[in-house]
């Protein structure tokens, strides 16, 4: 899981490592500039391998 996902920039290159990558952010401008880029949409699991968040704070 990419936490505060953005426009997608980092879980892209997750996913061209073959990593299965589920992003979340709040802000809904970001998410829809992220939907315009491509990338596989992957249906969420109950549970994950890592979430990461970088270059953010809370």
């Amino acid at each position: 899981m990419d936490l505060c996902y953005g426009e997608g920039r980092h879980s892209r290159w997750f996913a061209k490592k073959g990593l299965h990558v589920v992003g979340v952010d709040l802000s809904q401008t970001l998410l829809r500039i992220a939907k315009s880029k491509p990338m596989d949409h992957i249906r969420c699991r109950e549970d994950f391998d890592y979430v990461v968040t970088l270059f953010c704070k809370f």
